[in-house]
C-alpha cells in the first residue's frame, strides 16, 4: 500500500455476511491505524476483509484494479493489534462486503 492511498477495513463474523465493524484510513509513511473500541464480540471468530483503493475512485474494484485481501482470526478474547505486511497473495473473495 502506497502513501496517500486509502485502505478500507471490515470485520465480519466467520460465516456471516455483513460487517460488524468497518472503517478506513489513509496510508502515511507506509502505515495506517484503524481503531474500533468495543465493536467486536468476545468469543467470536472474525474475518478481516480489506482493500487498498489503488485507483482512488472511492470504490472496491476486484484485483488487479484494487488490492483486496482477507485474513482470518480465531475467537476474539482481547484487543486486537494487527501488523500487516504487504504481500501479493490477494484474496479471491472479490470485494467481500464493500
Amino acid at each position: 500500500m502506497e502513501n496517500g492511498q486509502t485502505v478500507h477495513v471490515g470485520f465480519v463474523k466467520q460465516g456471516g455476511k455483513f460487517f460488524d465493524f468497518q472503517s478506513s484510513a489513509v496510508v502515511a509513511n507506509g502505515t495506517f491505524t484503524i481503531m474500533g473500541p468495543q465493536w467486536l464480540t468476545k468469543g467470536i471468530a472474525y474475518n478481516m476483509n480489506y482493500y487498498a483503493d489503488t485507483n482512488n475512485n472511492g470504490l472496491c474494484d476486484q484485483t488487479p484494479t484494487d488490492e483486496v485481501w482477507r485474513r482470518s482470526y480465531p475467537p476474539v478474547m482481547e484487543n486486537l493489534v494487527i501488523t500487516i505486511v504487504r504481500d501479493m497473495n490477494y484474496s479471491n473473495i472479490g470485494c467481500g462486503g464493500f
